[in-house]
């Protein structure tokens, strides 16, 4: 009987916004934008080579989890982190 080998899979994320998220998460770790900083959506598109529609989901998604604050007409700042918050970054 031949030995019969497991197959491995290799899984990437087809979800552009993840993508998004996990780079920008890691900008702000990296402090690529200071605490209260804002961000620019467009420069974000320009940069990553996308639309804005993965980089807003990715900001919305920040903002539930209280990284990032969205102001209408005033636009996304970085919330001033404690040292916990960041060491969990």
């Amino acid at each position: 009987m031949p030995e019969s080998k497991a197959k491995i899979y290799h899984l990437t994320r087809s979800n552009l916004h993840e993508q998004v998220y996990d780079v920008l998460k890691e900008m702000i770790a990296d402090q690529r934008f200071n605490p209260g900083g804002s961000i620019n959506v467009e420069q974000l598109t320009r940069e990553l080579g996308v639309s804005r529609t993965p980089v807003w989901e990715a900001v919305r998604r920040l903002e539930q989890e209280g990284i990032v604050v969205h102001t209408p007409y005033k636009g996304i700042r970085v919330r001033e982190l404690t040292r916990k918050t960041a060491i969990e970054l």
